[in-house]
């Protein structure tokens, strides 16, 4: 598990931290994982945490098809935002509408004030993950570095297009 800012820019693909080859079985699962990771770099209690990732989660599903889930929170001390990939070692099932089991999950954190720019990021990790390419490209890596590679390529790809 390892962490590095990609970029600041809104319209790239940036992740703070990435948790590779998760393993779980269900979606609780993976929320009490992603939960327990983030908390201790934000310093937030977990409990907090998820029960805000579940209660979204509630009113709305976080998978968004081919594969891929964003669960988002804005939180009240958050200071600045943080996007987590977490890429999981078997597909779960998310109840996606195309029923695709998902391997790519990506949490998108903001603080509390940021409304419409939390809103903005997370139409930014989906138009991101709505590329086959970018997809394709995450299931292949194998690593953190790899990983890291991919999503600074598919933002330069997209800058050229």
């Amino acid at each position: 598990i390892k962490g590095k800012v990609m970029s600041n820019n809104i319209q790239d693909m940036f992740v703070d931290t990435i948790i590779n080859d998760v393993k779980a079985s269900s979606k609780k699962e993976v929320y009490k994982k992603l939960a327990t990771h983030v908390a201790t770099l934000i310093g937030t209690p977990e409990k907090f945490l998820l029960d805000i990732i579940n209660k979204n989660e509630q009113q709305q599903n976080s998978a968004m098809g081919n594969g891929v889930a964003i669960a988002h929170a804005q939180l009240p001390r958050l200071t600045r935002p943080m996007i987590v990939l977490a890429k999981m070692s078997d597909g779960i099932d998310f109840m996606a509408d195309d029923r695709e089991p998902v391997d790519l999950i990506t949490l998108v954190l903001s603080p509390e004030f940021e409304g419409p720019t939390h809103l903005q990021r997370i139409a930014m990790v989906a138009r991101f993950f709505n590329d086959e390419t970018a997809r394709k490209n995450l299931r292949e890596a194998n690593d953190y570095e790899t990983i890291r590679s991919t999503i600074k390529q598919m933002n330069e790809r997209k800058k050229a297009a």
